[in-house]
């Protein structure tokens, strides 16, 4: 079993039995309305490229006990242009007891398709939907199609009901659409087991504060 914590953005916390990760904590006042929640801690901590809105490690107390973790990192554009528009960005492929943990980071080209070809049979893929800044929701689900990914859950994208995140254009319906049986979670967190390949995506309504 995996607990899985939106904290916002692009940032999840993501924890099994023996250990913690933080994935792309952000800056205050770097993402539209939204403030890093306090008293985050885990064992480790990625930032995905050195934009303040994914570049927070001071947010995070690391715990000093000593764990190993299995990880591999691929460097791939921000843009469609090869980085020349917004540099580079790290995609973490992280392994929790069982699973395979995908987070995709900004990544903004997704035409290589041997450059992410180790992100295959990934158990959850964190895909951002942006679609200016990132990938758009279309392009979530052809890697959703090419990879084998289980569950597929969005980040980085518009919620309007509560007036947080970057404008999108409703990335977020959209990405809904091309993931009809998906589960939405009206909780900051979630506890993700196998059970939940039933679902080919996982929404979060709302997050940590």
């Amino acid at each position: 079993m995996l607990k899985i914590s939106y904290l916002g953005h692009a940032s999840f916390k993501i924890e099994d039995e023996n250990k913690s990760v933080v994935f792309d904590p952000y800056q205050d006042g770097m993402v539209p309305n939204l403030t890093f929640p306090k008293n985050v801690e885990a064992d480790f901590v990625f930032c995905s490229h050195n934009h303040a809105d994914h570049n927070a490690r001071d947010k995070v107390r690391l715990l000093a006990n000593g764990q190993q973790l299995e990880y591999s990192e691929i460097l791939v554009p921000h843009d469609k242009e090869k980085g020349a528009k917004r540099g580079m960005n790290f995609v973490r492929i992280v392994y929790l007891g069982e699973y395979k943990i995908v987070h995709l980071g900004d990544i903004g080209d997704i035409s290589d398709y041997r450059l992410l070809s180790s992100i295959k049979n990934a158990d959850i893929v964190f895909c951002p939907i942006n679609g200016f800044f990132t990938i758009s929701a279309d392009e979530a689900r052809q890697l959703y199609d090419t990879y084998n990914i289980q569950v597929m859950i969005p980040m980085h994208y518009e919620m309007k009901e509560l007036g947080v995140d970057y404008p999108d254009d409703g990335q977020i319906d959209k990405f809904m659409k091309l993931f009809p049986n998906n589960k939405k979670v009206n909780d900051s967190s979630f506890e993700f087991t196998r059970d939940d390949y039933d679902y080919n995506a996982i929404i979060f309504n709302k997050f940590i504060q």
